[in-house]
């Protein structure tokens, strides 16, 4: 599966106002961007390593998902 990298943090002096847009407070951690097509999941860091070892239960809980969608996520 190709996964494409997520935006990354950027400093800024200030917030800008939009409603099209969602914030997080940034936080330490791992950030994952998971694919989940025909039942296979497949979740890496940003750079491309692969977490679907470490995370295996995760991994597995995922795979019973019948849609196909990415995901995002920080812990």
């Amino acid at each position: 599966m190709t996964l494409k990298k997520p935006m990354l943090a950027k400093l800024s002096d200030k917030a800008f106002d939009d409603d099209d847009w969602i914030y997080e407070i940034k936080f330490d951690g791992y950030r994952a961007v998971t694919k989940i097509e025909n039942g296979k999941a497949e979740m890496v860091s940003r750079n491309g390593h692969s977490f679907n070892t470490v995370y295996m239960p995760l991994v597995k809980e995922l795979e019973k998902i019948k849609a196909k969608l990415y995901l995002t996520g920080k812990w």
